[in-house]
């Protein structure tokens, strides 16, 4: 351990040895007082640390929406019901009404899917039908007992693969066998997934609240839009493309994600601010020092380059501490993240926002210690001019 701690302090040396003069001067000045000097550092690190963390975290989750929403919306056209799901069945889809939809000129294929939110246990959920889905993503491999579940039903009711649970429906209480386990990044409640038949049979309800259609090759997607909007007349509803499902889904989340990020740059923007306070703190209790350097032949400009070098070195120090705790808890947010929404969250690295925003820190730090340097500059000319 010594022989390390020596080895450590020899290539420190060496390091320091090879910066210029001013450099070596101005950490020399810092490490003599190290409370301002650390609590400087801190600041900066802590703010770091939550834009590394905030920036991973939002990186990642916004790769996992729009992966989910590649994957349900995977459709040419979505057809919704304009309507609350409470509605009764008249105003959403009945069994007549989606042959009529599948005879369409341009159809290739229609799924249609239910949900419902419901009590269960402490909380709620959505009990989710579907049919003319292949599966894997359609209940129709599962038995009449089974159901899959999303991972936040999951991770909030400790279930897993082969456990039963109860369920209260109109017909009853019916006691269902978890078989599979799947992502339901964008329902927070979770979801609980039922045959069709099943659902129909538990619900006394056959009717759905969504279409998914698949067009014909070559078919024109806005003349099919516009035959099925005639078709479902006067039934209110809303047909939508892929491509703007899919930005509604992603535009969902961009207000949260903004003002998260909003947040940690605020958060930066307070620790550059600290920097300057330290730094023009620094310049006064050292005063006389910084006479006496000027005394001996220091310029101004030299004595602003010190102060500039001090402020570069709190911001590569504070930018090594941000990222040695924001990573972290990256980590700790994906896993909230997990378990509140039951994402498939997969932790992506942002290195061009993150090298970008270090070299922003590097020249708000630099802007920063300018008013501190002129401070040093003026004091240095009037000591150098004081009667002996």
């Amino acid at each position: 351990g010594a022989r390390r701690a020596g080895q450590a302090r020899g290539a420190m040396r060496r390091a320091l040895a090879r910066l210029p003069a001013l450099a070596r001067l101005a950490i020399v000045q810092l490490v003599s007082f190290p409370v301002r000097t650390s609590v400087a550092v801190a600041t900066l690190g802590g703010a770091f640390a939550l834009l590394v963390g905030v920036d991973v975290a939002v990186d990642s989750y916004r790769s996992a929406v729009a992966a989910w929403a590649r994957t349900a919306f995977a459709a040419d056209l979505t057809v919704r019901v304009a309507r609350a799901v409470s509605s009764p069945s008249s105003t959403r889809f009945s069994q007549t009404t989606i042959a009529r939809i599948r005879a369409l000129d341009g159809v290739a294929t229609l799924a249609a899917e239910r949900d419902l939110d419901v009590p269960f246990r402490d909380g709620r959920v959505t009990v989710f039908a579907s049919e003319g889905r292949p599966s894997p993503n359609a209940a129709a491999d599962l038995a009449a007992n089974e159901t899959r579940i999303g991972r936040a039903v999951a991770s909030r009711f400790a279930l897993g693969l082969g456990d039963s649970f109860a369920l209260e429906t109109p017909s009853g209480t019916v006691t269902l066998v978890v078989g599979d386990i799947a992502s339901d990044s964008a329902n927070g409640t979770g979801r609980i997934e039922l045959k069709a038949s099943t659902f129909a049979r538990l619900y006394h309800d056959a009717t759905f609240d969504r279409l998914d259609i698949d067009a014909r090759p070559n078919a024109n997607i806005v003349a099919l839009r516009t035959r099925v909007s005639r078709a479902l007349a006067p039934l209110a509803v809303d047909v939508a493309t892929t491509s703007e499902l899919r930005s509604r889904a992603e535009g969902t989340f961009a207000g949260a994600f903004s003002l998260a990020h909003a947040l940690a740059l605020a958060a930066l923007a307070i620790a550059v601010a600290g920097i300057a306070l330290s730094l023009a703190a620094l310049v006064l209790e050292r005063s006389d020092e910084i006479a006496l350097l000027r005394y001996v032949g220091m310029t101004a400009g030299g004595i602003q380059w010190m102060v500039l070098y001090q402020a570069g070195s709190i911001a590569i120090l504070g930018t090594l501490v941000g990222f040695a705790a924001g990573l972290p808890a990256s980590l700790i947010i994906g896993a909230i993240e997990r378990r509140a929404f039951g994402a498939d969250v997969v932790l992506a690295l942002p290195l061009g926002e993150l090298a970008q925003a270090t070299a922003a820190i590097l020249l708000a730090a630099l802007l920063a210690g300018t008013y501190p340097a002129r401070i040093a500059a003026k004091m240095k000319a009037v000591a150098r001019n004081a009667p002996a």
